[in-house]
């Protein structure tokens, strides 16, 4: 099996680390 991630997956992994750290961040923060 071939666990390295595709550049299709890192891609996607990136998308969403970057989307999570500007929409759900702040809401962390707000709710604390």
């Amino acid at each position: 099996m071939n666990f390295a991630l595709s550049d299709e997956h890192k891609m996607l992994q990136t998308a969403v680390r970057s989307f999570a750290e500007k929409e759900i961040a702040p809401l962390v923060e707000e709710a604390e």
